[in-house]
């Protein structure tokens, strides 16, 4: 007697790199090698880590007694698949990660890591160098804590589609966002423009692994500007290195809305 056992694939997270998103562009993949700590998975289900994907199995209740048919090896109709933990760059490219997906059967489902600051040089093209602080109405010029983990945005509208570039602050709040890929421009037509926000949420400061799930849309403030915005503009020439304010060009404010 031979005992098969069926595995069906319920699923996947695709690692992939954050920091640029545009319509007709699929992300590139996250490389490298990874940690994972997965939270208890339902009973049935195997994870199978793969260079770069997470690839879930359905098993049966009962194995069967002989090998299986064609029939019996299509995927049973699941429902959809909760899956959660952590995840960790054992070079330090990325940030770590705290994920939590729920899979349609049979699907995939991108997740977002973000480059760590040490990682990434802004080259000939330049892009954005910067400090993320919370706001502390009692501190001396409002400074607060650094923003740590928090997440900002520059997006930019391209012919009905809007790009997007992310970059993900350290524990310092410490962040670089290289400016690639950006469409031309006549040598006339001046500078880009785009608009900056930011995500955060100041109870992850201490994590270990932080949950972005978890981050809300936080008001902007150049050093030495009257008030909080909701965005910034942000204009940007190729090969410069981005500066916000004339007396500190490093630091923004942020604060919760």
């Amino acid at each position: 007697m031979i005992e098969a056992q069926r595995l069906h694939v319920a699923g996947a997270l695709v690692w992939v790199d954050g920091m640029i998103e545009r319509a007709g562009l699929a992300p590139a993949p996250a490389e490298g090698e990874f940690d994972l700590a997965l939270d208890p998975l339902p009973r049935l289900v195997r994870a199978e880590p793969r260079r770069g994907a997470l690839v879930l199995h359905r098993a049966p209740a009962e194995p069967l007694p002989h090998w299986p048919d064609e029939a019996e090896r299509a995927a049973p109709d699941a429902p959809p698949l909760a899956v959660s933990g952590t995840i960790r760059a054992r070079d330090g490219r990325f940030h770590p990660l705290r994920f939590a997906a729920t899979l349609p059967p049979r699907g995939q489902m991108p997740v977002s890591l973000h480059r760590t600051p040490a990682t990434l040089g802004l080259g000939a093209g330049g892009g954005l160098r910067l400090t993320l602080r919370w706001q502390d109405a009692q501190a001396a010029g409002g400074i607060g804590p650094p923003a740590a983990w928090a997440i900002i945005t520059l997006a930019l509208p391209v012919n009905g589609d809007t790009w997007r570039w992310r970059a993900q602050a350290d524990r310092h709040g410490d962040l670089v966002l290289p400016l690639r890929g950006l469409p031309p421009r006549p040598r006339d037509a001046g500078p880009h423009a785009l608009a900056l926000t930011a995500a955060g949420d100041p109870g992850q400061a201490d994590a270990m692994a932080p949950d972005p799930t978890g981050f809300a849309a936080c008001r902007l403030l150049r050093q030495g500007a009257a008030a909080f915005a909701d965005a910034l503009p942000v204009e940007f020439t190729p090969g410069q290195v981005l500066r916000l304010a004339d007396d500190d060009p490093r630091i923004l404010l942020l604060k919760p809305v």
